[in-house]
């Protein structure tokens, strides 16, 4: 879910107007380690996989404004993870360890399915 809506803001004149692209996606593929390497003294892990999703864009009422529901295309994502250095401590006082954080991301190429 965050990943799309950072996805969807990457095009703020449509949002202007009420547009956005249909964020469903119908298949996640399993990611694959591409890369471990250091940026800043930080460890970085790069992830590729691929999705199934519409490609549609919809405006504020959900009406379909350019392509098709019934267009679905695979798409590959590259995820650059970056380790947060502090952990998190819930409400509760339970202490998680610190999460992987995307710090990065773009995909490669869209192939048409249907």
């Amino acid at each position: 879910p965050a990943a799309a809506a950072g996805f969807l803001c990457c095009c703020p004149h449509r949002l202007l107007q009420g547009l956005f692209e249909d964020p469903t996606i119908l298949f996640t593929g399993e990611p694959e380690l591409v890369e471990l390497k250091m940026v800043d003294e930080e460890r970085l892990v790069v992830v590729q996989f691929a999705c199934q999703q519409l490609k549609c864009t919809r405006d504020k009422f959900g009406n379909v404004m350019d392509g098709s529901p019934n267009s679905i295309q695979k798409v590959f994502y590259f995820w650059g993870l970056q380790q947060e250095s502090t952990p998190v401590v819930l409400p509760d006082g339970r202490v998680l360890p610190p999460r992987f954080v995307i710090k990065d991301m773009m995909w490669q190429s869209m192939l048409a399915l249907v």
